[in-house]
């Protein structure tokens, strides 16, 4: 971007949620802005660095106790339905370019 923004500095904060509300959309405008083979190499990025949280998440994961589970579930289950978020359209057109970012790497 002509201002200086470096999107791959921060693909690794936006992948992992750290990005303030405005800079995530600075980053967003951004992303789309790049031409197909950076954009592919920052989504690969940010697909990885999901990917190793998961991992990560999922080797560090210890089953609740069951009373805690259980008055969870309980909260969740009396409490009133949440309506759908809406989506804007630059939003899910950047979705949608990430998923087929994500699936031209893993083919």
């Amino acid at each position: 971007m002509p201002d200086g923004y470096s999107v791959p500095e921060n693909a690794e904060l936006y992948a992992i949620n750290a990005l303030p509300p405005d800079e995530t959309a600075r980053f967003e405008r951004a992303w789309s802005d790049l031409d197909g083979e950076s954009y592919a190499a920052v989504t690969a990025d940010i697909v990885g660095t999901r990917e190793a949280l998961a991992r990560l998440s999922a080797l560090q994961a210890v089953e609740p106790p069951a009373q805690l589970r259980a008055r969870i579930v309980n909260l969740a289950n009396d409490g009133p339905e949440s309506p759908p978020i809406p989506i804007d359209r630059h939003r899910r057109r950047l979705v949608m370019r990430m998923a087929l970012a994500a699936a031209a790497a893993v083919i």
